[in-house]
């Protein structure tokens, strides 16, 4: 698990907006329009978008990647779709779901799906976030099994839109320094 990573902006795209055939243009120009550099952005979708129009999807996906924006499925394992996306979409990330992280130190059955999806994306060089980390123990159970990244109340509780922007103008001027 990275301890101090670059500021990343997570945006969870739905099926609508996926849809939309003028997004990436709408994605671009909020980039521009915000000075976010595309490496800041990650995009997120859930598994149930990937099904729902595949070549949109995967055409949607290399144009972002064109601009260095990563893209993560979102709440893997808890959706319909088949592994097979996987080996055929542009994605960097998989986020193993929350639900298979609350009971980590008390279920056989959650362990071995994490273990699972971990030694699943790494074989397809994907990086694994795991989602809902709210203690120590999960903490460490995720890296004693190599999980690249974590996010959850262990780290930060959902903060107001201003601290946010307080915690920006702080890490710019980190920065520059």
């Amino acid at each position: 698990l990275q301890h101090k990573p670059k500021l990343k902006i997570s945006v969870n795209l739905s099926p609508r907006q996926v849809s939309d055939r003028n997004i990436f243009d709408f994605i671009k120009s909020v980039l521009k329009h915000a000075g976010i550099p595309a490496s800041n952005l990650e995009l997120e979708l859930t598994e149930g978008v990937l099904i729902e129009s595949f070549e949109k999807v995967q055409k949607l996906l290399n144009d972002v990647r064109s601009l260095g924006i990563s893209v993560s499925i979102d709440d893997f394992g808890t959706g319909y779709s088949s592994l097979a996306y996987l080996q055929k979409l542009p994605i960097d990330h998989l986020k193993i779901d929350r639900s298979f992280v609350r009971d980590l130190e008390s279920n056989e059955s959650d362990k071995a799906i994490v273990l699972a999806v971990i030694a699943l994306a790494h074989s397809l060089k994907l990086s694994v976030i795991a989602e809902g980390v709210e203690n120590m123990a999960q903490m460490q159970f995720l890296v004693k099994h190599q999980c690249d990244k974590a996010q959850g109340y262990l780290f930060s509780k959902p903060v107001p839109f201003e601290d946010f922007c307080q915690l920006l103008v702080t890490e710019k001027k980190n920065k520059s320094h």
